[in-house]
């Protein structure tokens, strides 16, 4: 369980990267970063809902993704998301 999530976790962080294309992941606001988070996420076929800053402070769900196997039906795996985006 915990190697899948590390995967997951590397898989996203290269999306995101890809996503961003030229720009520096460093200079997005933390909304915007949350916002190209779950738009990766729903591009690689979850079911994404992204909270908007409903709870403050830390340890947070900043999205809460869901997916699994025919038609996101069966087998479903929900996954509550935590961005981080840190300065230098």
């Amino acid at each position: 369980m915990l190697r899948h999530i590390v995967y997951c976790f590397f898989t996203l962080a290269i999306s995101i990267l890809y996503a961003l294309g030229r720009r520096n992941p460093f200079d997005l606001t933390p909304k915007e970063f949350e916002a190209t988070c779950e738009k990766v996420l729903r591009k690689k076929g979850y079911r994404t809902e992204w909270t908007r800053g409903k709870y403050t402070g830390q340890h947070q769900v900043d999205i809460k993704a869901e997916r699994g196997l025919l038609f996101g039906k069966l087998f479903k795996r929900k996954y509550f998301v935590e961005c981080k985006n840190w300065s230098r």
